[in-house]
């Protein structure tokens, strides 16, 4: 599978988890109040179920430390349980149309001099 395919089908999972995640449940009170085991449940098929997990803990701090509005500030941001810069500038540049710098990082292999590195696969650590 190319990079493109495997691009919309990672996106095609998501929209439809998304879909069902609003539709049926109102996302952050559910997720807020619900055991945790339950929103693995939901998140089933989008891998990385601890990002479920961190999904669960941080909707429990928006309902509680913000009324149930996602913050919209770096610093609120940054204060959620497991949200680093990466994804809280990510959360502002997309949810609050702001311009903040979201750098991603891709490592790479090193090489012998004169040879170009490859993209890291993450499948081990780098050489």
């Amino acid at each position: 599978m190319d990079d493109d395919a495997r691009a919309r089908t990672i996106v095609a999972s998501v929209l439809a988890w998304w879909q069902v995640a609003r539709v049926e449940r109102d996302l952050l009170p559910w997720c807020s109040t619900s055991d945790p085991w339950e929103v693995v449940r939901l998140w089933a098929g989008l891998g990385y179920n601890r990002r479920a997990l961190g999904l669960h803990g941080d909707a429990r701090a928006i309902v509680e430390r913000h009324g149930g509005e996602v913050p919209a500030t770096l610093g609120e941001l940054l204060a959620l349980p497991g949200v680093g810069p990466y994804t809280a500038r990510a959360v502002l540049a997309t949810a609050f149309g702001e311009q903040a710098a979201v750098v991603g990082v891709i490592p790479t292999r090193t090489s012998p001099v004169g040879s170009v590195p490859e993209p890291c696969s993450g499948d081990g650590p780098m050489q």
